[in-house]
């Protein structure tokens, strides 16, 4: 009887110690576990998570931001992130719904930039990318915002097949309307600019970008824009011509309200071509648009040139030239003396 005491006391005691080892493990062991998890949870491959993003569309046309580039300084990488995106109408404000950035949280973000696709008629045309942008807080953090919704502006510069340079905002150019003499009221002319060709030394390339019809009176200064030249920043504009239409009291259509034209202005030389944003071309070079004669380069004065319709030599008799029913009248051939004879 004793022996079996003494068994079951130390069977006793053998239970409680697994029981208590048991216990131990339990309590400490699923701590430690779960300590592992939160350390390999919060690691350099960790996400950073509902990243929103601001920009302002800078282009002419809609736009579509599809993904993001992004440098991290961290880890000296780039990657990309697809994003949850809407259309941004020119000028118009926008920002991304908030996507997670993998690799990303706690580290620096240092540089970034845009994927999108603009609208093309009916479509839409891609592989474009904005140009880089610096974030002033770079560290990501869940729900972070980056971007300034008007300060970082999608104006182009393009890599891969559809190459758009970097667009030159806010130019705009300064001519005068010297149409006619102060002395013949007829020969002056309202002149209405519609248009603007450039030439781009560094693309070798000539554009044209149309303007709001600035209509500019006779011995006026008038300024044209400001606009955005596409494939323009810091490139030299060496060339610059306005289309023009003109509204005197000596144009045929005068008394309807009709204006005559296009004409073309003279070829203008800048002196200084770089293209910048908010840069003025023409500006104390007294570049002027005249029915008159031609003078130099960086004074030039635009004699007009414009495509005439082909003149009818000849015509027969009731023919219609120009809109207009001709007659021919024959005059009579008179018999000259002859001065020889006697």
């Amino acid at each position: 009887m004793i022996g079996m005491k003494t068994n079951r006391g130390v069977i006793a005691v053998l239970a409680l110690t697994v029981f208590a080892t048991t216990a131990v493990y339990l309590r400490y062991g699923a701590a430690v576990a779960a300590s592992t998890d939160v350390v390999e949870s919060v690691s350099l491959f960790d996400s950073c998570k509902n990243v929103k993003f601001a920009f302002r569309n800078g282009r002419r046309v809609d736009i579509q931001v599809t993904k993001v580039q992004y440098f991290n300084s961290t880890d000296g990488k780039w990657r990309t992130e697809s994003l949850s995106y809407n259309t941004c109408r020119p000028g118009q404000s926008c920002y991304t719904g908030g996507d997670n950035l993998s690799s990303a949280e706690g580290d620096n973000i240092t540089k970034i930039k845009y994927e999108f696709k603009e609208r093309m008629g009916n479509g839409w045309t891609g592989g474009f990318i904005s140009q880089e942008f610096r974030p002033e807080s770079p560290a990501c953090r869940a729900n972070k915002q980056y971007g300034d919704s008007f300060a970082w502006a999608i104006v182009g510069n393009t890599t891969g097949s559809n190459t758009i340079g970097d667009s030159c905002a806010d130019v705009s150019f300064v001519v005068w309307n010297k149409t006619g003499n102060s002395s013949n009221v007829l020969s002056r002319s309202d002149v209405k600019i519609d248009k603007v060709k450039y030439f781009n030394r560094n693309s070798g390339k000539w554009k044209t970008e149309e303007v709001n019809n600035v209509t500019c009176e006779p011995g006026q200064k008038c300024t044209v824009g400001p606009d955005t030249l596409a494939d323009a920043d810091g490139e030299d504009i060496t060339k610059i011509i306005f289309v023009y239409k003109t509204h005197s009291a000596a144009d045929p259509g005068f008394s309807a309200g009709e204006w005559s034209g296009p004409f073309e202005s003279k070829t203008f030389v800048p002196t200084d071509p770089r293209c910048r944003p908010g840069k003025d071309y023409g500006t104390g070079a007294s570049w002027s648009i005249t029915k008159g004669s031609a003078s130099s380069t960086n004074n030039a004065t635009g004699n007009p040139t414009r495509k005439t319709p082909a003149r009818v030599e000849n015509p027969a008799a009731g023919a219609a030239v120009n809109g207009t029913t001709t007659t021919t009248v024959k005059k009579p051939r008179v018999k000259r003396p002859n001065r020889n004879k006697p």
